[in-house]
């Protein structure tokens, strides 16, 4: 599976049948943020200071301790959805009041209404970094809408010849593989997220499963790896070699309307843009801005010789977009 509910399910029906799959312990552990929190802390990786709380009361007195502002966040929901950044403690009240009362339109293993973790901000710029087989493989940079919510509009990848990122890069790879290991998730695709800070790159969460979405197209792109194939070939019980080809830079951009009905994307034109875009059929109805990752209306995809390139060219395509939907354009500039 892709999807974050079903990760340890799928982990126990393989090793039930004797097929290639992750540790079932080691998948529940992950799936449970604050269970993986605490297996990252006593292998010393760097990540926020945390704690969990089962009440608004709790929650408050949990964040005043840590200091504000706070991230505030269900333990085993998944999409960005109730992550939210609290500033001060009625913020952090309201929010834990109403994941209280929030329920899941599907059974989710581990969740408990109410019970929330409470992180120190992290500051710094957002990457995602692909592992497979324990081994760190592809290094994107995450771009967020503002708070108070910490929903993706952009994932960028720069090419080969962009030296800047070449150590940070390299750093950011070591953390991620640190972190895998210590949870035991040396099988398949790991999706790990961190921030670049002062004191180095830090853990914001392990996913045990590919990236979502289009994200693993970036990477077939940018770097000529099929993670998809890669996956089922090991799930297989294949052997399977990574390639290692970054040829070029890459960006993923994602399309998010606001205050709008249900409405068809089909007349829509656009002109001279050479890279991919996927409109969904019809725009999904939403109120407001959008509240978490899988409330979009598509994407679109550039690859060029620099990441400046491809974010110019989805600049334009944008501009094209824009006169024909609703389009609900949040900041898409560097995370730094």
């Amino acid at each position: 599976t892709a999807h974050d509910f079903y990760v340890p399910a799928a982990a126990v029906a393989a090793a039930r049948l004797g097929l290639p799959g992750p540790d079932p312990v080691a998948a529940r552990r992950c799936r449970r943020k604050d269970e993986q929190r605490r297996r990252l802390a006593e292998h010393g990786v760097l990540q926020p200071r945390f704690g969990v709380a089962t009440s608004a009361e709790d929650a408050v007195a949990l964040a005043t301790s840590i200091g504000f502002p706070v991230v505030v966040k269900p333990v085993a929901l998944a999409d960005s959805l109730g992550v939210v950044l609290c500033e001060d403690a009625d913020a952090v009240r309201r929010h834990a009041e109403a994941q209280a009362r929030f329920r899941p339109r599907r059974p989710v293993p581990g969740h408990v209404a109410g019970e929330v973790l409470i992180e120190s901000v992290l500051t710094g710029p957002e990457f995602i970094v692909e592992v497979f087989q324990g081994r760190a493989v592809v290094v994107a940079e995450t771009h967020h809408a503002p708070p108070p919510g910490f929903l993706e509009t952009q994932h960028v990848i720069p090419s080969p010849g962009e030296s800047d990122a070449r150590s940070e890069h390299t750093a950011l790879k070591v953390v991620a593989e640190q972190a895998v290991a210590a949870l035991g998730l040396g099988f398949g695709p790991v999706h790990v997220e961190l921030r670049l800070t002062e004191l180095g790159p830090a853990i914001v969460e392990v996913n045990g499963r590919l990236a979502g979405g289009w994200i693993p197209r970036l990477y077939q792109l940018t770097h000529g790896i099929d993670l998809w194939d890669l996956w089922l070939g090991v799930a297989l019980g294949h052997g399977v070699e990574v390639p290692a080809r970054h040829g070029r830079a890459g960006a993923l951009r994602i399309v998010h309307v606001a205050d709008c009905g249900a409405q068809p994307t089909a007349a829509v034109t656009t002109s001279d843009f050479a890279g991919e875009l996927v409109l969904y059929p019809t725009i999904p109805a939403v109120q407001g801005r959008p509240a978490f990752n899988s409330e979009h209306a598509g994407l679109a995809i550039a690859t060029g010789p620099t990441s400046a390139d491809c974010l110019s060219q989805l600049d334009d395509l944008w501009a094209q977009l824009e006169r024909q939907l609703p389009i609900w354009r949040p900041s898409t500039g560097t995370s730094r």
